[in-house]
């Protein structure tokens, strides 16, 4: 490691400011900067009490951005929460708190309509076209149930 813990310490901070990162953001970077395990602790210790790193603020912000601007469902915000090493609890939190249920079914709505319609000519048939629609929703983590439901009522309509 050519720069010391303050060095890498600052450079982290500056990091941080930019947009929020999670503790295991700033383990991978520690890692890759080549930074001794036992500074880890110490480095991590410092951002936190700094309020450059927060966990529960990480989550809270990263399931707002992925639900509203990605369209993304709870199950693989929950999951790419978890994949982050965020406790359980805080991604439950960040779910109840910036995800409506309201709002999430609406996009789920919109976007079933739109993968309706882009698979159309690619089904076989109405199951097939159900099939990969129902597959397409659920890989933007909505829940089978509500895609169930939401399906249900489209193909009524067509």
């Amino acid at each position: 490691m050519s720069k010391s813990i303050e060095q890498v310490t600052e450079s982290l901070r500056r990091h941080c400011a930019r947009a929020e990162r999670s503790e295991s953001d700033v383990r991978r970077l520690l890692y890759r900067w080549e930074v001794a395990r036992e500074e880890w602790d110490r480095i991590m210790e410092t951002l936190r009490g700094d309020k450059f790193v927060d966990n529960e603020r990480y989550a809270s912000a990263y399931t707002r951005e992925k639900s509203r601007l990605s369209g993304w469902g709870a199950a693989k915000i929950a999951a790419n929460l978890k994949a982050k090493n965020i406790d359980k609890e805080i991604i439950k939190r960040a779910i109840e708190e910036n995800i409506d249920p309201a709002q999430s079914r609406e996009t789920l709505a919109k976007f079933i309509r739109q993968a309706t319609e882009k698979n159309r000519s690619k089904a076989k048939n109405d199951y097939d076209l159900r099939a990969r629609v129902f597959r397409a929703a659920a890989a933007k983590g909505f829940d089978f149930d509500e895609i169930n439901s939401q399906l249900n009522e489209i193909f009524l309509d067509i």
